[in-house]
């Protein structure tokens, strides 16, 4: 058998046997929204699946884009002991009514890296990223230059929590980030009558706006604002 038939077989057997897990893939949301779910399996490792268009497979680094605005959404759910990561590129979301564009869940923590340019807006009581996991939230840029603009609806944070919701540890280490609150909610932190705690921003760009009688980084109105914590970035 010729050299490079070997080498061409040799190559195929390889990928075969590849775990699925190394394989990243590229979502679009304009062709239905995506849902990634973490769960610990009984070695103590993470399986990490993505669920999109009717069906579900293992993916350890998906990059979750769209063509063009939609109105399809993001669940990320992290399960106890787990910590999803989760690429968004390009991501033009305007979620309807009752769903926020973007929403964390679970017990586990939560890694969101931003690139390209995304914008993502929530309706009326839900945060433009919505933290609802118990876990951390830590939002970056592994690239640097990536950038996220996160609005709120009415009474929902633009980053945080939706109304009445208390959040607490959301990181930000990079990227260019724009939380903008809705009325009566923080730019960062609770929605409106919720408080906001152990924020922390270490690097990047970041702009937060409040609502109405809201902070920019805190608590929404009628809520407390404790333990921000800024180190660096601007």
């Amino acid at each position: 058998m010729k050299k490079w038939m070997i080498r061409a077989l040799s190559a195929l057997l390889i990928a075969a046997f590849l775990p699925v897990s190394v394989l990243a893939d590229e979502y679009d949301l304009n062709e239905g929204s995506v849902t990634v779910t973490t769960t610990k399996q009984a070695d103590g490792s993470t399986r990490q699946d993505v669920s999109h268009k009717g069906s579900t497979k293992e993916d350890s680094t998906p990059t979750i884009s769209s063509s063009g605005k939609t109105d399809n959404t993001i669940t990320i759910n992290a399960g106890a002991g787990t910590t999803a990561n989760v690429t968004i590129k390009d991501t033009n979301i305007g979620a309807s009514f009752g769903t926020p564009a973007v929403k964390t869940e679970g017990k586990g923590d939560v890694n969101l890296n931003v690139e390209g340019n995304n914008t993502v807006h929530s309706s009326a009581t839900n945060a433009g990223v919505e933290k609802a996991n118990d876990g951390n939230l830590t939002i970056g840029s592994e690239s640097g230059s990536g950038k996220l603009t996160a609005n709120g609806g009415s009474f929902g944070a633009g980053i945080g929590g939706g109304s009445e919701c208390n959040v607490s540890n959301i990181t930000i280490t990079g990227g260019k980030i724009t939380a903008n609150g809705g009325y009566q909610a923080a730019g960062i932190g609770g929605g409106s009558q919720g408080s906001g705690s152990n924020i922390i921003i270490s690097s990047g760009e970041v702009t937060a706006n409040g609502g109405e009688e809201a902070a920019g980084i805190g608590g929404g109105r009628e809520g407390d604002g404790s333990n921000i914590i800024i180190t660096g970035g601007e």
